[in-house]
């Protein structure tokens, strides 16, 4: 069995008044491989194989960037870039010669992936303003 996690987060707060708070130009990036590689021989004539050559293999990816400002300045998480990339490789070979071959061989592979970029400013009075909101 092959689980991978990977996790990317920056996170800016500001809420003192008059403060910007800006996320920009920021590169986030996970990568991984899974290789899995399986050969089973049984050269008897009477052999079996069963729940044998099976192969699990996940990723679980994210990515996150999120300015906040709360004072009367802008929050801004402008020209960031994330990158999630997954590769898995399974190679089975089964070779049995007169034998009973079950349950053998199974190959489960699953990819999780998640980006987010986000700019919140709460303060509501004049000058603040989400870089992100295409009203400012």
């Amino acid at each position: 069995m092959f689980v991978m996690t990977a996790i990317a987060s920056l996170t800016l707060t500001v809420s003192e008044a008059g403060a910007d708070s800006t996320a920009n130009n920021n590169d986030q990036s996970n990568s991984a491989s899974n290789i899995a590689t399986v050969h089973i021989h049984n050269g008897g004539h009477h052999g079996k194989i069963s729940d044998s050559g099976n192969v699990h293999q996940d990723f679980s990816q994210s990515n996150s960037i999120l300015s906040s400002n709360s004072g009367s300045g802008s929050a801004s998480a402008d020209f960031n870039t994330q990158l999630n990339t997954a590769i898995h490789t399974a190679d089975v070979h089964i070779h049995n010669h007169g034998g009973k071959i079950s349950h053998s061989g199974n190959v489960d592979q699953s990819v999780s992936q998640s980006n987010s970029i986000s700019a919140n400013n709460t303060h509501s009075g004049l000058g603040g303003c989400s870089f992100l909101d295409p009203r400012c």
